[in-house]
């Protein structure tokens, strides 16, 4: 006997056991059995294969393994509970944005309206961890006609964002009591990686530290201002900063002779 949730069946080879015999119908029904065994892979356990629309109004508990070919719909929370050997997978060809989440705010004062990845270190780990990780792989063929980036964050101002400070990215060091800052603390990291000196190389030669879309340059009052060269000026151009609610101004030349 198999148990199946509360309910004890007999097992396939029983079932054939009982219906084994000439008769027609006894044939038939042994065959309907040795089908329908199928469907049970193991007692206990569900594998489900959905080619439609699955709506979920309330809990959906899934031990098995879930084939989904077509929408999921809840109305519920759905939690995934994942082991130290297991992973959530997504795999997608070709598609645009294979993972869309769109969350309307549309009650006064409400905060949040975000995704939230949240890693707790438990423990000394390794050479790295991260929250969130960008990753895109240009391969030998691989290439973008316009702008490529690993991770883009992009802001839609309107003439309602008139009150509150608006940024694309937020950087941000949460410091509570007694903490420490490692090595090196810094609001932004940058670096070249990869295990080929030569490509190092080409990156510091024909790279650049930052990259100042023509949208921001003006050639007065910008936050980059192209300025004209006197006799008394050393400098080319300038970027506009604010620090502490003042603007200053950081100086920059075309020729790192300062000449």
């Amino acid at each position: 006997m198999e148990s199946v949730g509360n309910r004890t069946i007999p097992t396939k080879a029983e079932w054939k056991q009982h219906l084994a015999g000439p008769d027609t119908i006894c044939g038939a029904l042994y065959q309907l059995i040795d089908d329908l065994a199928t469907l049970i892979p193991t007692a206990g356990t569900i594998n489900v294969s959905i080619a439609g629309t699955l709506a979920v109004t309330g809990t959906l508990t899934q031990t098995g393994v879930a084939t989904f070919n077509g929408n999921v719909i809840t109305n519920a929370n759905v939690t995934f509970v994942l082991g130290a050997t297991e992973a959530l997978t997504l795999t997608c060809t070709d598609i645009s944005a294979p993972i869309v989440m769109t969350n309307t705010m549309a009650t006064a004062a409400k905060t949040g309206c975000r995704a939230l990845f949240q890693v707790n270190a438990n423990a000394a780990l390794g050479g790295w961890s991260n929250a969130v990780k960008g990753y895109v792989a240009y391969n030998a063929s691989g290439s973008t006609s316009g702008l490529g980036s690993a991770v883009c964050g992009e802001l839609l101002l309107s003439t309602g964002t008139t009150i509150g400070t608006y940024a694309p990215l937020e950087s941000e060091l949460v410091a509570n009591s007694a903490v420490s800052t490692g090595t090196k603390t810094s609001f932004l990291y940058m670096n070249i990686a990869g295990s080929n000196p030569t490509g190092k190389t080409t990156i510091n030669t024909n790279g650049y530290l930052f990259e100042l879309g023509v949208g921001v340059v003006t050639t007065t009052d910008g936050m980059f201002e192209e300025i004209t060269v006197t006799a008394a000026q050393v400098f080319d151009a300038c970027l506009r900063i604010n620090v502490g609610g003042a603007n200053y101004f950081i100086g920059l030349c075309d020729d790192k002779t300062f000449a």
